[in-house]
């Protein structure tokens, strides 16, 4: 998850590189998914584009097709 507690404790296990955004929808309520997404999004350790290749860019690298 992206919270506050889990999230660098990923990134001190994994390259940001090899993380994938999961939102678990539709099994998390929305509020749920609204607050991570924003923590994700604002979260002050990433270097530029990091949040942007978490979200979207590292899937889209794995598989290309669904790239838009």
């Amino acid at each position: 998850s992206a919270s506050p507690s889990a999230l660098p404790a990923l990134l001190a296990f994994a390259e940001p590189g090899h993380i994938l955004y999961g939102s678990d929808w539709p099994f998390a309520p929305q509020e749920t998914g609204t607050y991570y997404n924003q923590f994700l999004e604002t979260y002050p350790d990433f270097a530029p584009g990091q949040a942007a290749a978490v979200d979207r860019g590292n899937a889209e690298a794995l598989f290309p097709r669904l790239a838009r």
